[in-house]
């Protein structure tokens, strides 16, 4: 006992050096989780504001086209180009709306940015897969409806400017019921394409690429809802702990 307490190995400074221990590891854990969620934290935090960066730039991509197409005449509807206008307009709030929301780890921004995501998703991936969808002759009929809804001076500017008579068949007058004919002022050139002819082509084409783009778009909408989702049950480590929802 004597030499134990010489040598300083009392039980109660045993004890206290235990405690000591104990205490040390506990703040070292702490020290490293709370380095763990910061990390996490500030990754997620990250990728969201990219996405909506990227989503900033491609609103702005769409409204530039839409004003340019309709400006520089490449656009005859006016309704086409406010479209695209409007859909470009909707993107760039959305993303900053969301860059807004990860940047203040805003509980309620992030959910209703989850909500018009999702919506966003459900349209653009329904309206992707129709257009990969629709075959030759559900394309013959879209384009021949748009024809038919045409103005006898619409479609000869139409004619004038891409070198097609008719859709179908360039004999028949402006006035056809069916209007599918050339319009009047339109020139008599010979073994001149149809306007159908032009187009089937182009529209096939336009139609995969359309698709194709919004499938790529709809699933980042879909890993940004997932994101949003992950980040708003991650708690921010520069905030008390007891505001944390």
């Amino acid at each position: 006992s004597n030499a134990r307490h010489f040598l300083g190995f009392t039980p109660a400074v045993r004890g206290e050096q235990q405690w000591q221990v104990v205490e040390t590891s506990k703040m070292a854990g702490e020290g490293a989780t709370s380095s763990g969620g910061s990390s996490q934290f500030q990754t997620m935090s990250m990728s969201l504001r990219l996405l909506n960066i990227f989503y900033l730039i491609v609103g702005i991509v769409l409204c530039a086209a839409g004003t340019y197409g309709k400006t520089s005449s490449q656009i005859s509807s006016t309704a086409i180009a406010g479209g695209i206008i409007a859909s470009g307009v909707f993107l760039m709030i959305l993303a900053i709306l969301g860059f807004y929301a990860a940047h203040k780890h805003h509980q309620v921004l992030l959910f209703v940015y989850m909500i018009a995501l999702g919506l966003l998703f459900i349209i653009l991936f329904s309206v992707s897969i129709a257009c990969l969808a629709l075959n030759s002759d559900q394309q013959h009929d879209i384009l021949a409806r748009g024809w038919e809804s045409l103005s006898c001076a619409d479609k000869s500017k139409f004619q004038h400017d891409w070198s097609c008579r008719g859709f179908q068949n360039g004999t028949l007058p402006c006035s056809d019921p069916s209007g599918l004919g050339a319009g009047p002022s339109y020139p008599d050139i010979p073994n001149i394409p149809t306007c159908y002819e032009h187009l089937k082509d182009r529209v096939q084409t336009g139609l995969r690429v359309a698709g194709g783009c919004g499938l790529f778009f709809s699933f980042t909408e879909l890993f940004g809802i997932v994101a949003a989702y992950r980040f708003r049950n991650v708690r921010n480590p520069h905030e008390n702990p007891s505001v944390f929802l």
